[in-house]
């Protein structure tokens, strides 16, 4: 821009002695410069505003609006095709979900991070379930029709079954002579001290978003602190074999139809019956000749396995400890080098699967798990049950394989008892004690779990009454039921010798 410069009178130049400053002024908008229909004013137009005394220079007239070059605007970013196309499809799957979304899983759908890495705006920011630790029972709730379909679809091939209803009366029996075995007043004083201490720590376990160890970890405690002999290991998310769990068959059907591949299309559109007429009365040589073989069984074998079942991995499994069934054999007249390596042998060529564990836990026969929820996981009791009830399946197997192995190896007399095995599912501070049992229908076995008894965890009394049961389970596993395992054990070492 060049320099101002001063007139001959040594003032400034103004607006009526400035040449420039005069075409600055009568430079038009950029609205007008853009088609020149409206730089023309009309006649009524000049008369109401008649041009200014320095318009009559001939040397200060602005050129043609078609000479002006145009000023220099912002330029609008494009976008390629892709990006283009792209844009429109993020906001179409945008809009589909916010209308598509309900409020009840809206929540889970704000944490879902956006294509690209484009951050959230605050007002989506992510809720208190999304800090939850990384852990198993941790991760985003599923629908619940999964776990339905799981429960009464899988679980129902299997033969595995949550019954609403209770056990059978023999079964029933022998439940009760379990759960409401005697016991003394001093114990259930010391019982009562640990449901109160339970009910203590549980109460931080309800406050923010906890994971679902920390709803777990008072009953650990509490079931340790039962465990006043130290009979059980209560090791926590270990992995089971799978070997354990049940068989399940799968029937098939073989359905053969013929090949019509070859049917005209004239003949494909006519009526069933019209179309038996035709292939009667046609010539068989226009047509071509299909042989069908006979059809075979509609029934065929049915196919074994368990992959359809989830692999149990309980929060807690309890059972004998190594040393506790080594002790109970050696008191059957079994040297304690005999009856640790009959147990380790059986194991290892999987005669008796006696450990559930598949990195050397010694644990022996569990007979309770636990599968627990946190509320802030959006976590159901449902989905625990579901677990417990596999879990259980694999318990009542390890008993039965006790008996066919002692009626394959041993000639003693021995009363065959019904396998027990027993689950706590919780939801939070709802806890709830199941039974698992087997039955037999048409020849085949059923695995089946019933309810015991619920309690809430900050309701004392229902507490004590609930760990009092619980003591009763533990006080039957260390005592006769570890007995009758040793007396079948200590039989087949006896007769494998």
């Amino acid at each position: 821009m060049p320099p101002r410069t001063r007139s001959t009178t040594g003032r400034l130049p103004t607006r009526k002695n400035n040449p420039r400053a005069i075409r600055k002024a009568k430079k038009p908008a950029p609205s007008q410069r853009k088609t020149r229909s409206r730089a023309v004013r009309s006649t009524n137009t000049l008369a109401a505003n008649p041009a200014p005394p320095f318009a009559a220079f001939p040397a200060l007239t602005s050129p043609p609006l078609t000479d002006r070059p145009r000023t220099r605007e912002k330029k609008r970013r494009r976008d390629s095709q892709d990006d283009h196309s792209e844009k429109r499809l993020q906001k179409k799957r945008q809009f589909a979900l916010t209308r598509s979304t309900s409020s009840d899983n809206m929540e889970h759908t704000i944490t879902i991070p956006e294509k690209g890495g484009r951050k959230r705006p605050p007002s989506r920011q992510s809720t208190s379930a999304d800090f939850t630790q990384g852990t198993t029972s941790a991760q985003p709730s599923k629908d619940t029709g999964t776990y339905a379909h799981y429960r009464w679809f899988t679980l129902d091939k299997a033969r595995v079954y949550v019954c609403s209803s209770p056990p059978p009366k023999d079964i029933q029996d022998r439940i009760n002579a379990v759960i409401e075995r005697g016991t003394s007043q001093e114990r259930k004083l010391e019982v009562a001290a640990i449901a109160q201490q339970f009910c203590a720590e549980f109460v931080p376990a309800l406050n923010g978003a906890r994971r679902v160890d920390d709803s777990v970890e008072p009953i650990y405690r509490a079931l340790s602190l039962l465990d006043k002999n130290q009979n059980f290991e209560f090791p926590r998310k270990i992995d089971w074999a799978p070997s354990l769990k049940p068989q399940v068959a799968q029937f098939s059907w073989r359905l053969l139809f013929p090949d019509r591949s070859n049917v005209n299309a004239d003949e494909a559109v006519v009526s069933p019956s019209k179309r038996i007429q035709v292939d009667t009365t046609s010539n068989s040589a226009d047509r071509p000749q299909t042989t069908m073989a006979p059809p075979p069984s509609p029934l065929l074998q049915p196919r074994q396995g368990n992959a359809i079942l989830h692999t149990p991995r309980p929060d807690i499994t309890m059972g004998l400890r190594h040393s506790t069934m080594v002790n109970t054999l050696v008191a059957k007249g079994i040297s304690e080098d005999q009856a640790d390596g009959f147990l380790k042998f059986l194991q290892e060529q999987q005669s008796l699967c006696s450990s559930p564990s598949q990195q050397d836990i010694p644990i022996r026969f569990p007979l309770l798990v636990v599968e627990g929820k946190s509320y802030s996981t959006g976590k159901f009791v449902f989905e625990a049950q579901n677990q417990a009830a596999v879990s259980g399946s694999c318990m009542v197997n390890m008993q039965l394989q006790l008996d066919e192995l002692f009626e394959s190896f041993a000639s003693g007399s021995y009363t065959k008892k019904a396998p027990l095995a027993f689950s706590i599912c919780t939801e939070g501070p709802h806890i709830e004690l199941w039974v698992h049992y087997t039955t037999s229908t048409n020849g085949k076995r059923n695995y089946n779990m019933s309810i015991l008894k619920t309690c809430h965890a900050l309701l004392l009394a229902g507490v004590v009454d609930f760990l009092v049961v619980v003591d009763r389970v533990l006080s039957w596993a260390s005592s006769e039921f570890a007995d009758d395992v040793a007396k079948q054990l200590a039989s087949v070492e006896r007769a494998t010798r």
